[in-house]
């Protein structure tokens, strides 16, 4: 961090040629730092004297120029030009602040300061001492300076004189801006918390609700103080992320403040301002070295009790541990994040289903917004809390090294459509005691190298618990009331979207072209037909690629475009597309349509409609109660954590038809033909001698927006599995077949959504008749206890194949 300009090395250099140099590049403030050095070292020595006061009038120090003048008339007389200054500035403002008119400020400061930090009260002597040792300016920019009269009279300034306001603001901080997060702040000889403001500001609003800590270190009491008088407020600096250590044991009670607080980050980044930081920050970062030497000891020692333990077991260990007859409940263990929208409490109500059937279940997380995992957490539980079972959503074991043994079970539950998940080398990453849950293990399997044998296909999740249909009261679903409600994060207008996303591909013009290119291709599809309501994307994405004649680096490539510009697109093209007829009819009929995400309220078609963020738990459910309609619109099936959350809390939903909904019903149908005409995998076939199997094969492969083969007739083998493993799991993730009132409460087309909201809005009894046989279902099929019921017996399986010789492949 850079300081304040200080006195220079001038070597042979004249001070008057010096201060003439920086005075025609009009720095003001290092003329004042050497000048006023000189003229206090030499007191016989006139030089410079009339560029420094001609600096200090610059910056509106009438004040301190005439003190300067005076003492250089009683010492040895003034040329004429500085007495022609003299008499001019003689009534001129000071530039002098008086305390007193911050006394009440700093009564209110001090107050507020004291309630967060009791052991300021012993410096209150010192604080309230300052106006009667101390004198400040301001000057014309707006900075303060202070000084205090030296034993024989003459003005000692506290700090160097520096431009603070635009070294702070300017200040460019060591941590990655674009990062998501970073490690605690220590700041040391700040000057009135101006560099503290700016780490503040730059770190508050970092990923979700993370902002780390800041360690604020001042040796010199009275330097704290100046910041009492001068701020308007103590928010931020009593903020609960903010810790500050005054005193010339500053440094000791840091280190003793970290010690009794192992949850706590150390201090990654150090940064000044005042001169005096500089020694002060370096002696707090040596101090610091044992503790962090420390708390590497500690997490090593952690992970090496735990990986001794599991060393130590029995090989059939695992087997009588997950079998029908274990002895005792298992101890699960859940590992998630803090700063999520979802995860964390996805992962809560998983465990709350284990513990439900009489299991034990430890969660590891991030003990406050301001606060990483420390290095020892994870460690630590595996060798205290000896988890038979780990939990952990959208990572796997590689994601914390050597923190997880490799020798318990570990289950990943892939939520999210990310990169670092649909990709081979993670696939690959799976040993035997690796499991995973997807919507599309198959899928997994055959594209990514997923072990197919370790892997549950299971849709998204619900909490009966926390989701649960009890009426609320009605001041909590007062603010709630509508006709219909839609909670989604897809707000962003389109065009807006798309012009930040092709932002990172503005390197490649072929790919900007391309993305262009299905991005208008998109929009021109925003009133797709009942036959075509689920945007086929892929099949789209693989058309304009032939037309324009590109070809992507490879395979990963063209899975990184799909899923982060093709997909995410055709998914907010279509919500908004959808949402549009609601809001169209809403606003001929008078109905009342609520919108809850961020973001809505920036989108200049849906803003009038935007009420806020929806909180996960009691407000979401409140929301599904409250609403008379609720809308479930996503182009891959209704099958998703808000159809599931809002059923189970007793929500009436009318649900965006798309073919993913009936998928079971061709599906079926391929596979009975399959059977019929007894065909083989990857042995080709002749359409023309089976002309009603390919008729029923073609009607699979446009509706799932597969491509023709090019060649052979065959038919992979992956497919057959897939379909059966659906089938086997009675198409649990097709919602036509799980809702057997689906047809009665789905739409494609605008006329469709406006017949059924005007038949339901009127009907209470069916809607509470339709909620209640689908709400049975979620119960039953989709609740985290289902899950858990699915998930023990068939890790148990695998393990015992795994432990017998037979790897289940």
């Amino acid at each position: 961090m850079s300081q304040c300009p200080t006195m220079a090395q001038l070597g042979g250099v004249s001070i008057p040629d010096v201060l003439e140099a920086l005075r025609r590049r009009g720095d003001h403030y290092a003329i004042l730092n050497i000048g006023l050095k000189h003229l206090r070292d030499n007191p016989d020595d006139p030089a410079g004297l009339p560029i420094v006061v001609k600096s200090l009038l610059a910056l509106g120090l009438a004040g301190p120029a005439r003190d300067l003048l005076l003492a250089a008339e009683s010492s040895g007389g003034l040329d004429s030009e500085m007495v022609s200054v003299r008499d001019r500035i003689a009534t001129a403002p000071a530039g002098r602040v008086g305390w007193r008119t911050l006394q009440d400020r700093f009564e209110a400061n001090f107050a507020q300061v004291c309630a967060r930090w009791p052991e300021m009260e012993k410096h209150e002597a010192v604080f309230r001492d300052i106006p009667r040792k101390y004198e400040l300016f301001k000057s014309i920019d707006d900075n303060v300076n202070i000084s205090r009269r030296g034993l024989r009279g003459g003005r000692q300034w506290v700090y160097d004189f520096c431009d603070v306001n635009a070294v702070a603001s300017g200040a460019v901080l060591p941590h990655n801006s674009e990062e998501m997060f970073c490690g605690p702040y220590l700041i040391a000889g700040d000057r009135s918390a101006s560099l503290f403001h700016r780490v503040f500001e730059a770190t508050q609003k970092m990923f979700l609700t993370f902002s780390p800590r800041i360690y604020i270190i001042e040796s010199d009491v009275a330097s704290f103080g100046f910041g009492l008088y001068l701020l308007d407020t103590v928010d931020r600096l009593t903020h609960e992320r903010v810790d500050a250590f005054v005193g010339p044991n500053c440094v000791d009670r840091l280190i003793a403040y970290l010690e009794r607080h192992p949850d706590r980050g150390l201090p990654e980044y150090g940064v000044r301002l005042a001169a005096t930081g500089e020694a002060l920050c370096k002696r707090a970062f040596d101090a610091l070295q044992p503790l962090v030497e420390s708390r590497r000891r500690k997490a090593e020692d952690a992970a090496t009790a735990a990986a001794d333990y599991y060393a130590s077991l029995p090989a059939d260990y695992w087997q009588t541990r997950f079998g029908t007859d274990r002895d005792g409940p298992l101890r699960v263990l859940g590992l998630t994040g803090r700063f999520t929208t979802f995860l964390q409490y996805s992962m809560r109500d998983w465990g709350a289903a284990f513990e439900d059937r009489g299991h034990e279940f430890k969660m590891v997380l991030e003990d406050s917004d301001h606060d990483l995992l420390p290095a020892s957490r994870i460690p630590e539980a595996f060798a205290e809390f000896k988890p038979d079972l780990v939990l952990c959503i959208d990572h796997f074991r590689p994601k914390y090294r050597r923190d997880v043994p490799d020798d318990v079970p570990y289950v990943g539950w892939i939520q999210d459509a990310l990169p670092h998940l649909y990709d081979r080398e993670c696939g690959k990453s799976l040993g035997k005691f690796d499991f995973y849950i997807a919507r599309d293990a198959r899928a997994l399997s055959i594209n990514y190298e997923y072990p197919f044998a370790q892997g549950v296909g299971w849709p998204m999740t619900t909490s009966e618990r926390t989701y649960s249909n009890e009426p609320m009261t009605e001041e909590e679903l007062a603010p709630h009331r509508c006709d219909f409600s839609f909670v989604s994060s897809h707000s962003k207008l389109p065009e807006r979207a798309h012009a930040e996303r092709r932002d990172g591909f503005k390197h490649d013009p072929m790919v900007l072209r391309l993305v262009d290119r299905v991005f208008e291709t998109l929009q021109g599809k925003r009133e797709w037909s009942s036959a075509n309501a689920c945007l086929r994307s892929g099949t789209l994405f693989r058309a304009i690629k032939r037309e324009l004649g590109f070809v992507p680096a490879s395979e990963k490539a063209n899975d990184l475009l799909l899923t982060t510009y093709v997909y995410p697109m055709a998914e907010l093209i279509f919500r908004q597309s959808v949402l549009a007829w609601v809001a169209d009819y809403c606003d001929r009929t008078g109905r009342c349509l609520h919108l809850y995400g961020n973001g809505w309220e920036e989108h200049p078609r849906f803003a009038q409609y935007a009420h806020g963020f929806a909180e996960n738990g009691p407000q979401l459910r409140a929301i599904h109660q409250a609403s008379t309609i609720n809308l479930q619109i996503t182009t891959f099936g209704a099958v998703h954590q808000r159809l599931l959350d809002g059923l189970a809390a007793g929500g009436f939903f009318l649900i965006r038809r798309t073919p993913g909904d009936t998928a079971h019903e061709v599906m079926r149908e391929f596979l009975a033909a399959v059977r019929e005409y007894g065909i083989q995998p990857e042995e080709p076939f002749d359409p023309v001698e089976l002309p009603e199997f390919d008729r029923v094969r073609a009607k699979l492969w446009e509706h799932q927006g597969w491509p023709e083969p090019d060649k052979r007739l065959t038919i992979p083998t992956g497919v057959i599995r897939q379909l059966e493993e659906l089938e086997r799991d009675g198409f649990r993730q097709v919602a036509g077949a799980m809702f057997e009132d689906y047809e009665g409460v789905s739409f494609a087309t605008a006329e469709e959504f406006e017949r059924l909201a005007e038949g339901f809005i009127s009907d209470r009894s069916s809607r509470n008749m339709i909620t209640e046989r689908m709400r049975a279902c979620v119960v039953k099929e989709y609740s985290y206890g289902a899950l858990v019921d699915h998930l023990l017996p068939f890790i148990g399986q695998r393990l015992a194949e795994s432990e017998g010789g037979n790897d289940g492949a």
